[in-house]
């Protein structure tokens, strides 16, 4: 997600014009994705599908504009695999990540034996098991979360819409990480001042950073309260706290992508956001990281 912190009155003007259009993009995907959440499996697992292939198809996008030449055909078996080990594991208990590794490796070096120019083979290998790994791996995690049973609370002020546990911790992920990105986008056009890494993003500031962490971590409270989440105040507090370091960290990771092969956008499927990777950056590092800090802490409180 781009939360660009504006540093300079240069800087606001094309995101005021933008701003229209992305609160209408949001406006129309938010119930969409509320319904995917609430229906569950398999309806999410095949919408983690098709969004991580949408997302490597412009990521390869991306590195093609860069003059690399990443292997499409492996790069969408790959994330695919990734998503339907992770589907196996919530489902039936069995973990084949391992061989959706083995199997990515395998596939991705094969692509490479018939060609002719044996000069950027192991570049154009490695572009394509780390895009596919940086894509599908990580957005399998939602389906890993969709698949949390452990009750809710039922004191929760949402309860009435009788959300399964794990339809609720993804709509607390993902509360986190856009309501962060809200909150840098809003304090850095108002207060950003100092820029946080102007080689990668110009943008963006401490400032908006600072205010992406605040929403973030007053957002994990609210959650408790609304969702009745099984964990204390000062855990919601912590878990918000860290999608947003995570997510600012998704958002820059992928800003150091575009700058490195020069290319603003990763598409333009979204008006006012771009391509799915651009709005989707955030959680590639916020779903992991909240996963595995939620299933340790209700293991142990």
């Amino acid at each position: 997600m781009d939360s660009a912190n504006a540093v300079s009155e240069r800087s606001r003007k094309p995101l005021d014009s933008n701003l229209l259009q992305r609160i209408l993009s949001s406006i129309v995907l938010l119930p969409i994705i509320a319904l995917i959440v609430w229906w569950g499996e398999p309806l999410v697992s095949a919408t983690v599908i098709l969004i991580a292939v949408i997302a490597l198809h412009e990521l390869f996008g991306l590195f093609r504009g860069g003059g690399y030449q990443p292997r499409r055909s492996a790069g969408y078996l790959s994330v695919s695999l990734f998503i339907i080990a992770a589907a196996l594991r919530a489902r039936v208990g069995l973990d084949w990540t391992g061989l959706a590794l083995v199997t990515s490796i395998i596939a991705s070096l094969s692509v490479e034996l018939p060609r002719r120019n044996r000069q950027h083979e192991l570049l154009h290998w490695s572009l394509t098991l780390s895009g596919a790994t940086y894509i599908g791996w990580t957005l399998a995690h939602f389906v890993l979360l969709r698949a949390i049973e452990t009750p809710l609370n039922p004191g929760g002020w949402l309860s009435f819409l009788r959300l399964e546990p794990g339809a609720a911790w993804i709509v607390f992920v993902l509360a986190i990480t856009f309501l962060s990105d809200t909150g840098a986008y809003f304090t850095g056009r108002l207060l950003g001042q100092h820029r946080m890494a102007p080689y990668i993003s110009p943008k963006k500031s401490w400032e908006g950073a600072i205010g992406g962490l605040v929403f973030a971590t007053l957002t994990g409270v609210l959650l408790v309260y609304l969702l009745g989440l099984p964990i204390p105040l000062w855990l919601g507090a912590l878990l918000g706290c860290i999608g947003s370091i995570a997510g600012q960290a998704g958002d820059l990771a992928e800003s150091l992508i575009k700058r490195q092969v020069d290319i603003k956008d990763s598409g333009n499927i979204i008006p006012g956001h771009g391509g799915i990777l651009d709005r989707i950056d955030s959680l590639l590092f916020t779903a992991p990281v909240l996963y595995y800090m939620i299933t340790i802490f209700l293991t142990i409180i």
